[in-house]
């Protein structure tokens, strides 16, 4: 009996870390997407010669957009063996568009996803600065590094260089908004 509760909660330990990587991504993604229904609204109005209420296709298109990233970084994560890490060696060999947009959108989006949640405790403990950016660190290397290593393990080299160029194309955006809008140091800097 109490080997069987042992796997059980062996098997939960162990998929509660990845669906807390996932989750933490997740944030960050959703953190960034939030910038992007306006901007898309603001292109759309550049574009379109007519009157029209455009903040509904707006937000459609970045709920897509958003659901398509958190699809091919979920899928970067959960499709690679948890304990494989990436060496800067293997990384140089790869060569391609995907081994350039991945790893620096996917560090933006696990940073907005440890601020958002830094963000989400801040009215609940009295020392807000401190615990909000406690919190935050915990969940970067509890679950921000791994998920980052996981994702950038699994980049293998391409038959051509542009490999990987149709989901740059909705990671590049992502990554962008989540490294200027979801990351706080911008406010603190001069």
């Amino acid at each position: 009996m109490f080997r069987t509760w042992d796997r059980a909660a062996a098997w939960i330990a162990r998929n509660a870390s990845t669906l807390g990587q996932v989750a933490l991504v997740c944030l960050g993604v959703h953190l960034a997407a939030d910038q992007l229904d306006d901007r898309i609204a603001r292109a759309l109005s550049a574009i379109v010669w007519f009157d029209a209420n455009l903040v509904v296709p707006a937000a459609w298109m970045a709920l897509f957009v958003e659901l398509a990233a958190d699809g091919i970084f979920a899928g970067a994560i959960l499709l690679t063996d948890p304990k494989r890490r990436p060496t800067f060696r293997a990384w140089r060999r790869v060569r391609s568009v995907e081994s350039l947009v991945l790893p620096l959108s996917l560090a933006g989006v696990i940073l907005a996803g440890g601020w958002s949640l830094a963000m989400g405790i801040e009215d609940l403990i009295p020392n807000a600065r401190i615990g909000a950016t406690a919190l935050a660190l915990a969940a970067l290397l509890r679950f921000g590094w791994p998920a980052w290593s996981r994702a950038v393990s699994h980049l293998e080299r391409p038959s051509r260089w542009t490999r990987g160029l149709a989901p740059a194309l909705v990671l590049a955006p992502i990554g962008w908004l989540a490294w200027t809008h979801g990351v706080p140091i911008w406010g603190w800097l001069p």
